[in-house]
Order: C-alpha cells, then sequence, then structure tokens
C-alpha cells in the first residue's frame, strides 16, 4: 500500500479512481449530494464502486443532502477495503 498526500477535491479524488491513477479513496462524513453525483457517475460508468463505509448505496435527493463517510474502488478491491474497515469498526473484546 501506498498512501498519497490528499487531494482536497472530493470530486478529484473519485475521479482519479475511476481513471485508475489510484485504487482507493475515501470521503469523511457530509459530504454533499452536489460534491458527488458526477463523481459517483464517472466511478460508476470505470466499472467501480462507491458506497458508504457500511456498503450502503449512496441515495440523492433526499430532504438531508449530506452523507456517511465514503470509499471509492475497483469492485474487488472495495470489498476488501469494506472489510478492513468493518473489522477496525468493531468493538474489540
Amino acid at each position: 500500500m501506498v498512501l498519497e498526500p490528499k487531494v482536497h477535491s472530493l470530486a478529484l479524488r473519485f475521479a482519479r479512481v475511476a481513471h485508475g491513477r489510484i485504487h482507493v479513496a475515501f470521503a469523511s462524513r457530509d459530504s454533499h449530494d452536489w460534491d458527488l453525483a458526477a463523481a459517483d457517475l464517472l466511478v460508476h460508468e470505470a466499472s467501480g464502486t462507491l458506497t458508504t463505509v457500511a456498503g450502503e448505496t449512496i441515495r440523492y435527493n433526499r430532504p438531508v443532502t449530506t452523507h456517511e463517510a465514503l470509499i471509492a474502488a475497483d469492485p474487488a478491491r472495495h470489498r476488501a477495503v469494506s472489510e478492513i474497515v468493518a473489522a477496525l469498526a468493531r468493538p474489540s473484546r
């Protein structure tokens, strides 16, 4: 794994996933519909996956236009990263 410096533009970060420049990108919670919609389309058209960290599909045009934390990646990496994030979120015993 190679960490890249944070790209502050959410749309550019997800566009780089769609382009293949980076393999996985995250967005912190409270991103708005208007920050996500075009980048979401790019990721999906490039056969990628963009969901909440919990794996839920993003729903737009709701009364509340903000979203939970997000992950964008190709499907195989998305699944692996989602499992890692879920494992980290589980309370330790």
